[in-house]
């Protein structure tokens, strides 16, 4: 098989990180809908939920990298690892900004007394309640994409086996014994 130009190369990166982000973005709000609770202001709160948890996504795209490159310099390898690290934390640290959403809506002055509270939020308390993990949803997609739209064709994942001793690669495996002439 040929390897593919660097772009299209690239490009499979891309939808491998689409897909790493769909898939986080489907498990947090499936379990959502399993868990079937009455919440107020559930969608605000999803939304949150979700531009925290999907933040995992990051940590196996860049750990797909190191894994899937091949001759990848230290570097390199250094920096990806960082980041899937520092994916992590965004991670956690998206999850921290996800707790006592009500508590939070009190501070902004909406007091939800109950969970079928279905007061209208209005755009600056939604804003100021989702702009941390946006902020880190922004952050991490941009990094995300830079690494791979910046990346030197040390993405490419197609290489020779060169741990083969020369002349290997035309190597003829012996017939069985049942097909040799005596």
């Amino acid at each position: 098989m040929a390897p593919l130009p660097q772009n299209l190369e690239n490009l499979r990166w891309i939808a491998l990180l689409a897909s790493t982000i769909t898939w986080g973005l489907v498990g947090t709000t499936g379990a959502n809908l399993v868990a079937g609770q009455k919440r107020s202001h559930n969608r605000v709160k999803l939304i949150n939920e979700c531009l925290a948890r999907h933040q995992l996504s990051y940590t196996t795209f860049y750990f797909s990298l190191v894994i899937a490159i091949k001759e990848l310099p230290e570097p390199v390898g250094l920096v990806i690892s960082t980041l899937a690290g520092i994916a992590i934390l965004f991670f956690l640290g998206g999850l921290a900004l996800t707790k006592d959403p009500v508590a939070k809506l009190g501070k902004l002055g909406h007091d939800c007394a109950n969970d079928g509270c279905a007061a209208d939020l209005g755009g600056s308390a939604i804003w100021r309640l989702l702009r941390g993990n946006i902020l880190l949803t922004a952050v991490s997609f941009l990094v995300a994409v830079a690494v791979v739209a910046l990346a030197p064709l040390a993405i490419s994942t197609q290489k020779p086996n060169s741990n083969l001793p020369s002349g290997a690669a035309s190597f003829q495996r012996p017939q069985s014994s049942a097909h040799i002439k005596m």
